[in-house]
């Protein structure tokens, strides 16, 4: 498709839809744009995890926060596992655990 048949294709829905198709173009372009410009350091950081691998590996874990229940049995899952040697590796790694949604079930446990 070429650039002048889509150009024409947006014009023609925004007529048609007046200021309701336009904030929608619109959102939809800024949600892209912002995508466009975070790509950029994601791979900056993927090349530099990828770089230090052979040295040290770098594990992230999601640690679900909506329920109390989720919070603690996953986070002692997580440390009886680490502390039992279960899925350690055998070279030098680094865990990064965050949370998925904020605010947080439980202030108190998550802070212990």
């Amino acid at each position: 498709m070429s650039l002048l048949r889509f150009l024409v294709r947006q014009f023609s829905q925004i007529r048609l839809g007046r200021s309701a198709v336009l904030k929608s173009k619109l959102r939809e372009a800024l949600r892209r744009g912002v995508e466009a410009i975070l790509v950029v350091p994601a791979m900056v950081v993927f090349v530099a995890l990828h770089a230090v691998r052979p040295f040290v590996l770098v594990r992230f874990y999601s640690l679900p926060d909506t329920s109390i229940g989720h919070l603690a049995a996953n986070a002692e899952m997580y440390l009886c596992e680490r502390d039992a040697g279960i899925g350690v590796p055998n070279q030098r790694y680094v865990d990064i655990v965050h949370v998925s949604e904020r605010p947080v079930c439980n202030q108190q446990l998550f802070q212990m």
